[in-house]
């Protein structure tokens, strides 16, 4: 039988409701401590104007940045080429005939790759403000021109106390970070980290902004793919010999 762990806990930081889906995946890895949501970031959706009529192929690596373009999406016969399950499942439930999703963006990348070439086609990327890999520039080198658009963007949350508070209780053990803006936050709003929780980071990017902002003597363990149920199992797993 799991040891439960109930008076160590884990912060999550991401949305409200990104955050409640993960906890689900925690419990269903066995996550055996207390698990704490507090959301340091919001999604501002820009929504600009969008002719979709005019592409052959879309890109988009969140579902974030397809959320706002429902309408547009329906019965589609675009290419779309996507990350992640909560991405498959909206274009699916839209009707999209065309679908090629993949657990990772490098996977999306060397199918994209094949698929097209010898083809000139119309592309578009629809992602948000901040991303880990530049797709536009790397299609680029290849030879291919796309359309981007930045269709939202992660802001700070208004700076609060309370999260100073939960990052200084005695009990957290462990913080789980799914973007730089997060580990900027908590500098902005924290005068003081402790050096005994551990980061888990969902990217090499997020694990050097810790190290940079907060100390390199930080405890961090990355994933080394960024699939989020990945992050999951590697937090379950290496919660309990964290506290032990």
């Amino acid at each position: 039988m799991e040891k439960i762990f109930l008076n160590k806990k884990i912060l999550l930081t991401r949305s409200l409701k990104e955050s409640k889906e993960f906890k689900k995946l925690l419990l269903k890895a066995n996550f055996p401590g207390e698990v704490i949501i507090f959301p340091l970031l919001e999604i501002q959706y820009l929504e600009p104007k969008l002719e979709l009529e005019n592409y052959d192929v879309l890109i988009a690596t969140s579902l974030h940045a397809l959320k706002k373009y429902k309408n547009l999406l329906t019965n589609s016969n675009l290419n779309v080429f996507s990350v992640g399950k909560r991405t498959k499942d909206f274009l699916e439930k839209q009707g999209v005939n065309k679908l090629f999703n993949y657990k990772k963006v490098s996977d999306l990348l060397l199918s994209l790759e094949k698929f097209l070439e010898a083809k000139r086609l119309q592309i578009i990327y629809l992602r948000g403000n901040n991303v880990s890999l530049d797709i536009k520039n790397y299609l680029k080198k290849l030879g291919h021109e796309i359309d981007e658009k930045i269709v939202y963007k992660q802001r700070m949350k208004k700076a609060s106390r309370e999260v100073e508070k939960i990052i200084n209780d005695k009990n957290l053990t462990a913080v789980a970070l799914f973007s730089e803006k997060s580990v900027e936050f908590l500098i902005k709003n924290c005068s003081n980290i402790p050096l005994d929780k551990t980061f888990f980071c969902f990217s090499k990017k997020i694990e050097k902004k810790v190290k940079y902002l907060i100390s390199e003597h930080t405890k961090c363990v990355t994933i080394s793919s960024p699939i989020i149920e990945n992050m999951a199992e590697t937090i379950a797993t290496k919660f309990p010999k964290m506290v032990n």
